[in-house]
């Protein structure tokens, strides 16, 4: 058999955990077919002696295409998809904002093999957010979100059950033509996870209490930028903390105001210190320690060109370097569903990695020298 390509000589971190080792990747029609020594012939052969491959970065919290203006993203169309590829990425899991219930989770490459689709998969997880439904101002308050949140999710339940018994055929109610319940339906019972956006401590607590009570199994909280706050809830819940590496302010954290009004107080709080920095940007390190499943996510920042810079900022408040990488990999790949075909490299599963000059992928000024989607060359 001719591969359609083979790498070789590189140092492979295959994003399983094992030790790294030196060896040969072969491909064909997209996907790793041969790891370790290849003798296969290839009609294409890339010499990585003296560097590293890795699984491609899979982020969370993207959007696809951004609306650009003048400058350097002005000249990228509508699209920050070339610098995602820049930057390492080859997935993105997709997550809309705004409203309570605005849509599912999806996932796409960053890139296409020929003229495949980008789109791996389109119903990764149901968004649930403490917003107001879109076009209006109700629910106006964070209990009157939780109201409507816990009811819509009681009546996809009922409507579940109403739905298996009348294809069961015991007599009773018949099922609703409620296009709302019924797209809830397979969240509310746990065929597909919730995804609460939570980023504050009074929203993590929120979204743990809700699960709770509905039985929702493996959420997912994204955002979670308070999530070192609230961990015996995290871990309570079962969940996976996407989280943002969009720092949140120090003085914006929870009862920071209270410093400097609370008890009587008036004045301004006292000016952040840099513990306070690394409190906040060690959130995904405390998270990783305490045993809390971790996937980083750029949360809308600028483009993936920056993903790399904000894990390094993570790695150097205390987040491990294996940490980084599985967060950046393997979580991310299980939380939407795709561990069959992205986050490792392994025999089988699509040709998406990095290869890097060295041995580390988050070091300051490690250059990505090339880039795999589906095995094509970016």
């Amino acid at each position: 058999m001719t591969l359609d390509l083979v790498v070789r000589g590189g140092t492979i971190v295959d994003g399983s955990g094992a030790a790294r080792f030196s060896g040969d990747v072969g491909i064909k029609d997209g996907r790793v077919v041969a790891i370790g020594v290849v003798d296969e012939s290839a009609s294409e052969v890339i010499d990585a002696t003296g560097k590293s491959l890795m699984p491609g970065l899979v982020m969370l919290h993207e959007h696809l295409y951004y609306p650009t203006g003048p400058g350097v993203y002005g000249q990228l169309g509508a699209s920050f998809i070339r610098l995602y590829l820049a930057g390492g990425v080859t997935t993105i899991g997709l997550v809309y904002d705004g409203g309570i219930f605005p849509g599912r989770v999806g996932v796409a490459h960053t890139a296409a093999r020929g003229a495949g689709p980008l789109t791996l998969k389109t119903d990764a997880g149901q968004v649930i957010a403490f917003g107001n439904k879109r076009g209006g101002v109700y629910p106006a308050t964070g209990i009157g979100a939780v109201a409507y949140i816990r009811q819509a999710i009681l009546d996809a339940q009922y409507e579940a059950r109403v739905d298996k018994a009348f294809k069961a055929g015991i007599p009773g109610g018949r099922p609703a033509a409620d296009p709302f319940r019924r797209a809830l339906m397979p969240m509310a019972t746990n065929d597909m996870s919730a995804w609460f956006v939570a980023a504050t401590e009074r929203q993590l607590v929120r979204a743990s209490e809700i699960a709770k009570e509905m039985g929702l199994k493996s959420p997912v909280v994204v955002g979670a930028s308070e999530g070192w706050r609230v961990i015996p809830n995290l871990k309570a819940m079962g969940a996976t903390a996407v989280v943002s590496l969009q720092f949140m302010s120090p003085d914006s954290v929870t009862g920071r105001e209270f410093l400097a009004v609370g008890m009587g107080k008036t004045g301004y709080a006292p000016p952040a210190t840099a513990a306070d920095t690394a409190e906040v940007r060690g959130n995904a390190g405390a998270l990783a320690k305490a045993g809390v499943p971790v996937a980083l996510a750029s949360f809308g920042g600028e483009s993936g060109a920056t993903f790399r810079d904000r894990i390094r900022m993570a790695i150097a408040a205390g987040l491990s370097a294996d940490d980084a990488l599985k967060a950046a990999t393997v979580t991310p790949a299980a939380v939407l569903g795709v561990t069959a075909a992205v986050g490792t490299i392994e025999v089988g599963k699509l040709a998406n990695f990095v290869v890097v000059t060295g041995n580390d992928l988050f070091a300051a000024g490690t250059p990505i020298k090339h880039v795999f989607v589906e095995g094509r060359l970016y």
